[in-house]
């Protein structure tokens, strides 16, 4: 296990801050590339919510129009308006599905191979969007409330 990348996730995390990262998730098929992730801090230092960015974007309003309407009022859309990194001219990142995990597991799922690279500062995180994902997560239909109150 790498000690400085989990000072790296540690110092970040320590700031409460939301901030955005890169890494192939070892919970995922081999062959699944990697995937950049928002983390959202939460009120236990010890946890986070760890949210992957997608673009599969059609994908996911089919099935949740097919399964959870309301659900569709937590898919937050980016684009590289909002995100220069992104290679597609829309992404979408599903709150419906952000994992309340312990610190040190997201550091026991990235891909030492591949790496890990922070995308995003906490200190350069827009507002807005900050906003916008706090509030997708709050009303979203299938998180549970006890995630949704540990939300700073």
């Amino acid at each position: 296990m790498d000690w400085r990348l989990i000072l790296q996730i540690k110092n970040i995390i320590v700031k409460k801050a939301y901030f955005i990262c890169h890494f192939k998730d070892k919970a995922h098929l081999k062959e699944a590339p990697a995937h950049f992730y928002i983390i959202i801090p939460t009120q236990d230092d010890n946890f986070m919510l760890l949210c992957m960015i997608t673009s599969k974007v059609e994908k996911k309003i089919r099935y949740y129009t097919l399964t959870n309407k309301k659900a569709l009022q937590s898919l937050v859309y980016l684009d590289k308006k909002d995100l220069q990194f992104l290679s597609l001219d829309c992404s979408v990142m599903d709150c419906n599905q952000s994992e309340y995990i312990e610190n040190m597991e997201l550091v026991r799922r990235i891909d030492e191979e591949i790496g890990f690279k922070i995308i995003i500062e906490p200190d350069k995180f827009q507002e807005g969007l900050k906003e916008k994902i706090k509030q997708a997560i709050i009303v979203s239909p299938l998180i549970k409330p006890f995630i949704k109150k540990k939300l700073l």
